[in-house]
Formats: C-alpha cells, structure tokens, sequence
C-alpha cells in the first residue's frame, strides 16, 4: 500500500472566479479525496505551489494553523499519524537490554499532545523538551538515554537552568515535566528502571513574594472615577470589576462565558483552568456591568422612572440614576443640608432615599435578569463580552469533556490577555492607583474582600473561588452550602454604594 499524501489546495466551482474553497486533498493508493474547511478564499491570497494561504492575507494565521490542524485530523484518521514511533522502534531493537533514547520518547508524547489538541500541554512541556535539548547540545551529548538519567546527570540539568537566570520556580516546574515524561514511559512499560533519577530533588518552591491586593477603598477609587463609555478604558474597567464581584472570576473564564451560560440561578459555567463545573450567583454589581452588553445596554431598565412620596408630601419620579445621584448628594452635602434640617429629620431623609434607592435597584436588577436570560436564548454561543472573536470560535466547547482549543485558538486566548494586562495598567495609571494592576489581581482582591466581609469564613472563600481543596487556603473541604456562599457573595457586593 503507498503512503498517503495530504496536501491543502483551492478548489474554485468555475475556471473564470476569482475565489474557491480551500480542501485537503488526500491521495491514496491512485485514490483522490477533497475534504472541505468549509472556507472561502480569494485566489489572490492562496500560494498553490505551497498549499498555504499568502501572509498578507488578514487572516492567514488562523486559516494556516485550521489547515495543518485538519491534516493532523486525517492523518489519524488513515492510521498514517504515526503517533508513537518510538515504540516500534523500540520493539524492533536488536538488543533488548539497549536502554531507549529519553528525548525521542519525549518527542513522542509531544507529538501525542498535538493528536490530541492538548496544546495548552503540548506548548508548556514542549519548552522543558527545548531546554533539554540545549542543555545536550551544551554538552556536546547527541542523545541521552533512560539509563544515562542518573541523580547525578539531573543535577547537572537543574544547575544549567539556573545558569539561565530562571527562577527556582520555574526550574523546579521544568524537572517535573521531566520527571512526568519518565513516569509515562514506565507506565506503558516502554522502560524499566534501575534507579530514580529524581531522589535528590525534593521540589521546594520558594515563597513568592507576596503580591499586591485592593482593598474596599482602592475599589471605591475605581468605581468613582469617571470613564466615559466612547474611551478604549470604560471596557476594561467593566471586565476588571466584573472579574471581583464574580467571585475573583480567571481572565481564561471572562474570555470564554458565553450568553449561555446565563441562567436565573446566575452563571453556570466549566472553569477553563479546572474544567470543574462552577456557579456565581448574580449580584447588582455584576448585572450592572453586564447589562451594557445586551443590544440596548440596559437602557430601557435604566430609563424607566419610578414613583415616591417622600418626606412628608414631595413626590419624586425618578430614574435609578437619578436616585442614585440624590441619595450621594444627601450623603457627601450633610453639612450644607444640616443648616436647614434638625439631625432628626436628616437622619429620616436619609433612611427614605436610602430604602428608595434599594427597592428600585432590586426592580432594576430584576429586570436586567430578565433580559439577560431572555436574550441567552437568541444569542447563546455568543461571548458575553467582546474580547474574542465569536466565529473564530464558533466550534469551540467548553465543558467537562472537551475544553480544548485548536493551536490559533489557544493563541488568541494568551495574546487577547496580554492585551488586557496591558490596559489593566493604563487603568491603573487612570484612577491613580500605586499598585500594578492585572487580571490575577481581581482573584486575589475579591479573595480579600470577602476576608473583611463575612469574618474570614476560609470555608466560603475556597467554595466561592471554585477550588477543589484548600491548597490555598490550608486544608480540604468537600461540600459548602450554596447559600452560603451565595449570602456571603451577595453581602460583600451589596457593601459597596453604585449603581453602574
């Protein structure tokens, strides 16, 4: 039987378009087969000698990795992937007792990863492979085999990283790829061992230095200053805030929520990181900043005026905006208002626009919660906020099962957050804030917040934050009450005084 050939071409329906289809054409024995990507290309923008698409195309970087995706896709298909060739190798060895070749059966599991679109994997261990590979070279070492991984040798390796200048961390994660690729290759019984390589290492992270965190006061400094909704900042400050009051919600989760994952208990969703089954209960703080999303924005729940009879005989109709307004005034003008009212009525006037204010948010919220769940329904595999491109992840799924993405898609997701790190700080400098802002910080102020508001309650933190255990919090726990946490959720949101 002759190997297959899998090549990428553009096939146009008529001689005389000036576009075409772009397939795999797939040739085995005399045999030809055109599988579609199901994409449209100009034909000025297709290189046909190399079966590629031309750089200057504006989407050439997602179109080339979808095409060598679908090529790695049939060649499994037709048994030609050739996954782990070092086992054949390995089995057609002359002399058994020859000790197998360490890097090529770690280019094997590399080359397993990509089969199995595992490329978040394939990208963190490919760069412990890369730094093995230079340390040989370093060395003058052509190979090295299982039985040439002594403690001794893995010393060496551990001295050449940290003669990198990379952190004991980072070091530290290097030798336990290492060390996974050595246990992999003895739990398919491709090696047996004489020794451990790894007894010396005890894997001893060093403390890192403890990070910034916000308190309530460095929030309130973010929530009062003033953006305006045309300026690049008003969506970031949107994302940073939501990210806190969603309980400390991973950047890779605001990424990726989508209007589907809205429901009336709040938001259901797989954590990316996890792929753990996770709920955040709405809280005012959290639908305000969501509603600017819907078509309308919120308008016409923000819009609408509601009706009070206050202090006595004054009648008001008022939208929430405008209460909100009147109650700060009441609040930051005690002094002038004093002059006029008893401390007795002053106080009166404060409770009435205070319960005012607090019955119309409920409506408001209510209302957008509406019209969240409602529109879920139109629009449900779209991003709830626009950071990615939702048809270059239309056939993405995010769930317990299959939470993966294809190489162009995985490096949109680390390059869109970068983007954000580097807004984050521009908001920093914006509200005037000392500390350096980023994505994770919102984890760890949230985190903090809900210290100050519900006694430090370890247990609700860990429950709220998704965490499978108390790693980070010093001990396990299994099952929490939703309402609980929810409660305490709802408690630290509801401390802070804004509206939107």
């Amino acid at each position: 039987m002759n190997k297959a050939t899998y090549k990428a071409v553009l096939r146009k329906k008529k001689a005389s378009d000036d576009y075409g289809i772009i397939k795999i054409r797939v040739t085995r024995n005399r045999k030809v087969d055109y599988i579609s990507l199901s994409e449209n290309l100009k034909e000025k923008y297709w290189l046909a000698d190399k079966g590629t698409v031309r750089k200057s195309f504006s989407d050439a970087d997602r179109l080339s990795n979808l095409i060598e995706e679908k090529i790695i896709e049939l060649k499994v298909i037709y048994g030609d992937a050739n996954i782990i060739e070092v086992q054949a190798d390995n089995e057609n060895r002359p002399n058994q007792d020859k000790s197998p070749s360490f890097p090529k059966f770690f280019e094997s599991q590399l080359k397993e990863l990509l089969i199995r679109k595992r490329y978040g994997s394939y990208k963190s261990q490919n760069s412990s492979y890369t730094h093995l590979k230079n340390y040989l070279i370093e060395r003058e070492m052509p190979d090295v085999t299982f039985d040439q991984i002594t403690p001794l040798l893995v010393r060496s390796f551990e001295t050449f990283l940290l003669n990198q200048g990379l952190s004991q961390n980072t070091v530290i994660k290097y030798l336990k790829t290492i060390k996974r690729i050595w246990n992999e290759a003895i739990g398919l019984q491709y090696y047996v061992p004489v020794i451990n390589p790894f007894v010396l290492q005890k894997n001893k992270y060093a403390p890192v230095i403890k990070k910034d965190i916000l308190y309530k006061k460095d929030v309130e400094v973010i929530f009062k200053t003033k953006i305006t909704e045309n300026h690049p900042l008003y969506h970031i400050k949107n994302y940073f805030l939501f990210q806190i009051f969603a309980q400390g919600m991973r950047v890779s989760d605001l990424l990726t929520i989508r209007w589907e994952n809205i429901n009336v208990a709040g938001l259901q969703y797989y954590q990316f990181k996890t792929k753990d089954h996770h709920t955040v209960a709405f809280n005012d703080i959290m639908v305000f900043r969501l509603a600017y999303y819907l078509p309308d924005k919120g308008e016409k729940a923000f819009g609408q005026k509601y009706k009070a009879t206050l202090s006595g005989d004054r009648f008001y109709s008022m939208t929430m905006q405008e209460i909100d307004e009147h109650y700060l005034k009441l609040t930051t003008e005690e002094g002038a208002i004093g002059k006029f009212l008893s401390d007795t009525d002053f106080e009166l006037e404060l409770k009435q626009w205070s319960s005012f204010l607090n019955k119309v948010r409920e409506k408001v919220s209510a209302q957008l919660q509406i019209a969240f769940v409602n529109y879920s329904r139109n629009e449900p595999k779209k991003f709830i906020f626009p950071i990615l491109n939702n048809e270059h992840f239309k056939d993405a799924v995010f769930n317990e099962n299959k939470h993966r993405l294809t190489p162009y898609q995985y490096n949109q997701m680390s390059s869109k957050t970068a983007v954000y790190n580097k807004q984050l700080k521009k908001l920093q400098e914006a509200v005037g804030l000392n500390k350096t802002i980023t994505s994770h910080l919102a984890r760890h102020t949230y985190t903090n917040l809900m210290i100050e508001s519900t006694n430090k309650d370890i247990y609700i933190i860990s429950r709220s934050l998704g965490h499978k255990n108390l790693k980070t919090t010093e001990s396990y726990v299994s099952e929490f009450s939703e309402e609980r946490v929810n409660s305490g959720v709802q408690g630290m949101a509801g401390s802070f005084k804004t509206v939107i």
